[in-house]
């Protein structure tokens, strides 16, 4: 169980960190 906890919360790092990544793009 504390694996999946662990594969989720990495899921949720990367969308959140292509999301800043495309959002900072798109403002420059």
């Amino acid at each position: 169980m504390n694996h999946m906890i662990l594969q989720y919360v990495r899921e949720q790092l990367m969308v959140a960190t292509a999301d800043l990544s495309g959002e900072t793009k798109g403002q420059l």
